[in-house]
């Protein structure tokens, strides 16, 4: 066991990545860096404790609705597929992720039954809408330039760092309903089955 003070261990010499691993805010996988944030941003963690706060009075008063906010909405309907490749199980062969398949739609199931159980709240779309803003974004600018050049085991690994965690961290203020990497990877999933998130070139 590792004494609590003890440094951390630099050595690379026995990775299978090339390059510097250890730069700052930075990790490299051989010609290509990546920025590490796994913190959520102070922004958007201001933003989901005052939705949060607004999603409980909400709630104490019943004030429900039975309309879908457009920023929302943008996201529940189904992109156009300029491939052909449509659906969750489709992108994942394609990308060469089909052994994922099922966990994968077990997990876009969960976020589902979330997203109809609070959508009732319209600060509970506004925290949904957020969240799968945020990793549309995140996996189009972070992750999805790099899909057809590195590993599939590194690509997991930058959405959980990049989008997965933050995101994790940032719903711990919202106290209705929990966010783990369950349901976290199911927004993922899901956005993938809307045809916004894709593992081919």
């Amino acid at each position: 066991m590792t004494p609590p003070n003890a440094p951390m261990n630099t050595d690379q010499s026995k990775s299978d990545v090339e390059g510097d691993q250890i730069a700052g805010n930075k990790i490299e996988y051989g010609p290509v860096t990546i920025n590490n944030h796994p913190m959520p941003d102070t922004f958007s963690a201001n933003a989901l404790e005052t939705l949060a706060a607004k999603l409980t009075e909400e709630k104490l008063s019943e004030n429900v609705t039975d309309s879908i906010i457009d920023s929302l909405n943008y996201y529940k309907r189904r992109r156009t597929s300029t491939d052909g490749i449509v659906g969750l199980e489709a992108k994942l062969d394609k990308g060469g992720r089909d052994e994922d398949y099922d966990e994968a739609l077990e997990q876009k199931v969960l976020f589902e039954r979330l997203l109809e159980e609070w959508s009732y709240y319209v600060s509970a779309q506004e925290i949904f809408a957020h969240l799968l803003s945020r990793i549309n974004r995140k996996f189009r600018s972070q992750v999805f330039p790099h899909v057809s050049v590195l590993p599939k085991h590194i690509i997991d690994d930058m959405v959980d760092k990049n989008i997965l965690e933050p995101a994790i961290m940032e719903c711990s203020a919202v106290q209705e309903f929990h966010v783990n990497y369950d349901v976290a990877l199911g927004m993922y999933y899901w956005l993938a089955d809307q045809c916004f998130v894709r593992w081919h070139q």
